[in-house]
């Protein structure tokens, strides 16, 4: 059943998600067209190498809202299938909430790292178009690896754990950030019979705003204290220590995904009243 659900959830969401992909691979292409006339050293209408930076700021900006185009649509997926009409119909259907509420999530993290992926190739696309012949060109990129090369001879071991870790650790914040935003409909749907949108705006930005204030002082205070430890030890034992440092990051991730989802599965299951 959860293949089933995981089908219907990612084709709702991917009628919709091709749509902006498409435009910010577009937006790409025009983006590098705006790179070339702004590269010209001499044009008779000036106007235009403005026009083109102007052009450039917005395609840069362009292609790195895909990921929140993907978030708002997760979102709208979320809300509509389980809060409104459609929310009867589904809460009647014999499936558990479990599975319901897994599909959400596993189509949150599928498209959230689709639109990662889109993203870094539309960067590609716009620098292969912008400056062929520097992006293109087989000896930046033997510089490029041979520079990533004598990183990863400084971190030794440590380079491929720190890579996957840093991954992972990035593809699980996007679904964090989404999760959070469920639970907060999730709780204006148990709150507020009406304006349960206002609510859930409300919810997420009172609630994000208290969060953002006791971990900025957590953060800024854990920050300087592992760098002051980290920097009087050994070279073995430092790198070590970030390792441990990323999985501890790693693991309250985790445990975050796991609260959130047990906090909704169980205002899915014994406060939601669709009355």
């Amino acid at each position: 059943m959860f293949a089933k659900l995981l089908k219907y959830d990612t084709r709702a969401v991917f009628k919709y998600w091709w749509i902006g992909a498409v435009a910010s691979l577009f937006i790409a292409v025009m983006g590098g067209v705006c790179i070339q006339i702004v590269d010209i050293d001499y044009t008779e209408y000036e106007v235009i190498k403005v026009l083109a930076s102007i052009g450039l700021i917005f395609a840069i900006i362009g292609i790195t809202l895909l990921p929140f185009f993907t978030l708002i649509l997760v979102i709208v997926r979320y809300y509509k299938h389980f809060f409104t009409d459609e929310g009867y119909l589904t809460f009647t259907l014999p499936v558990k909430k479990t599975s319901l509420l897994d599909s959400k999530v596993a189509t949150t993290f599928l498209f959230s790292f689709a639109a990662l992926l889109v993203t870094i190739f539309n960067a590609f696309v716009m620098l292969s178009v912008g400056i062929p012949e520097d992006f293109l060109n087989p000896n930046m990129w033997e510089k490029f690896f041979d520079i990533i090369g004598e990183i990863y001879k400084v971190f030794g071991a440590y380079g491929i754990p720190y890579t996957l870790l840093a991954i992972l650790i990035i593809s699980l914040s996007t679904v964090v950030q989404a999760l959070f935003i469920f639970v907060c409909v999730t709780l204006a749907a148990v709150i507020a019979k009406k304006h349960k949108v206002l609510m859930a705006i409300g919810l997420y930005y009172g609630i994000n705003m208290i969060l953002s204030f006791g971990l900025q002082i957590m953060a800024y205070g854990g920050i300087y204290t592992v760098f002051s430890l980290v920097s009087q030890l050994p070279a073995e034992e430092a790198k070590l220590a970030v390792l441990l440092l990323m999985v501890g990051t790693l693991g309250l991730i985790v445990l975050a995904i796991s609260a959130m989802y047990l906090f909704m599965l169980y205002l899915l299951d014994k406060r939601l009243n669709l009355e």
